[in-house]
């Protein structure tokens, strides 16, 4: 059936909308990387910019991943860039008048600082954030004695004693770097270099208030709104904008605004608008991760999961063949229908025509008659559902697929000798492989008749 456009289809970088009123939204990034995606970037130099915090500052924000979607098993602040980074303010080498990061390791947020040449401080908590739910974090850094203190939903979860990285830990005005697409910036999602072996933050991120002062000390009760600004603060984004790749700053600090762009790519594309939120009303379904690709076979495979279902009853699978005017249905699926676990799904599209160009979307249909649109996605080559990152590797390297269930990886060396199996059911695996002398290698991965060769490196 034929089906007139309406104005609920949502571009491929929204997230899942609701037919109902407007509502919040956060950024949900997949940790794609490397090559400089699945990232905000948020320009600090030429002109300076506010959210280039320099002595006492207070950063926070809601944050929420799934367990096993971060990989690192390093809690450590002197090595915090080796875990999965949220939010990068690096540069490359000692950090000059300063720097800092926040990431996820060991499931636990990790935070380093640095000025100049002295040793990384930081601290490492104690509380798991990767369960699934939603956390306000906040950091807070004293200028005068360099302390730092981690706060977990309003507990004090972590604080650092005393250290020589006082004073001015903003980016330097002016500063000459040879890495101008990467220094200057502060980054959400993703390690800004993009250094062999950096690791990726996978989950989502909301209401992030940048301030130029200490604004706790002791435990504190969590917003439950989004934050207003007022004198002291230097950025504020509420994440809400729910189409496009601006992240605005709302703040109104004095030269500013601070505002990011969205770097969109990889597999599933991210960051990508989630309608997910700490302030959000739960919705009836939580979808994530809906891609579509083409198999050998000339046939078109899409792949989508749910986190929560309430009432689901099935989802209709729509293609359109002339940028999102008109949809055919083209299928449907039932729905698992009451779910609070990870559900998968799979569509073939046997017959799709030959237009270069082909999109698809889900309508989700409750059992009262709600119903609720997905993202659009284009199609692409089947070798694109699989990621091999970084390369060249280091210790490890991971292997990142669309493609629902068990899958097994063969590496090779230059001789065409197995050097390394594994299996996996999981979308991502990280694969070490530190007892491989460096050199060339040929990484084979298999799942029923697919086979996708990728060539890889170890420094």
């Amino acid at each position: 059936m034929r089906h007139l456009w309406i104005p609920l289809w949502i571009s491929a970088l929204m997230g899942w909308a609701h037919t109902a009123a407007a509502q919040e939204y956060s950024l949900r990034f997949y940790g794609n990387g490397p090559t400089d995606i699945d990232r905000v970037k948020i320009p600090i130099d030429n002109p300076h910019r506010p959210v280039d915090v320099s002595h006492d500052f207070t950063l926070e924000f809601w944050m929420r991943a799934l367990p096993n979607e971060n990989t690192s098993n390093t809690c450590e602040a002197s090595q915090w860039y080796f875990s999965n980074i949220m939010i990068d303010r690096d540069i490359f080498g000692d950090g000059d008048y300063g720097d800092y990061g926040i990431a996820l390791g060991d499931r636990r947020i990790v935070v380093g600082v640095q000025v100049g040449s002295n040793a990384t401080t930081g601290v490492c908590g104690s509380t798991i954030v990767d369960n699934g739910n939603w956390h306000h974090i906040a950091i807070t850094r004293n200028a005068a004695n360099g302390q730092v203190r981690l706060f977990v939903d309003g507990v004090l979860d972590a604080s650092s004693p005393s250290t020589p990285n006082t004073g001015n830990i903003s980016y330097r005005d002016g500063r000459s770097t040879s890495y101008p697409n990467s220094d200057p910036f502060l980054v959400l999602g993703a390690e800004k270099h993009d250094y062999p072996g950096s690791l990726y933050y996978s989950g989502w991120l909301d209401e992030m208030r940048v301030s130029n002062i200490i604004r706790y000390t002791s435990n504190f009760t969590p917003p439950s709104a989004p934050f207003s600004t007022d004198a002291n603060t230097v950025a504020l984004y509420h994440f809400n904008e729910g189409t496009g790749t601006t992240l605005t700053d709302v703040s109104g600090a004095s030269g500013g605004p601070s505002n990011g762009t969205l770097m969109v790519g990889g597999n599933p594309p991210g960051p990508a608008w989630s309608t997910s939120s700490p302030f959000a009303a739960p919705m009836p379904v939580e979808l994530d991760a809906l891609t579509a690709f083409r198999t050998h076979e000339g046939e078109v495979q899409l792949q989508w999961k749910t986190y929560t279902e309430t009432g689901t009853a099935r989802f209709v699978v729509q293609r359109s063949t002339d940028g999102f005017q008109l949809w055919d249905d083209v299928g449907v699926v039932a729905a698992y229908g009451q779910s609070r676990q990870v559900q998968r799904y799979t569509f073939i599209d046997p017959t799709p025509p030959a237009a270069e160009r082909l999109y698809y979307r889900l309508r989700i249909e409750d059992f009262d008659g709600t119903l609720q649109y997905s993202p659009a996605v284009a199609i692409q080559a089947l070798e694109e559902a699989v990621k091999v990152f970084p390369n060249p590797f280091t210790d490890r390297f991971h292997v990142r697929t669309a493609l629902p269930g068990r899958w097994r990886v063969t590496v090779f060396d230059a001789l065409g000798r197995v050097v390394l199996t594994h299996i996996a059911e999981q979308e991502t695996n990280s694969i070490h492989a530190d007892g491989l002398p460096s050199g060339l290698y040929i990484v084979l991965i298999e799942q029923g008749s697919f086979r996708w060769a990728h060539r890889l490196s170890k420094r």
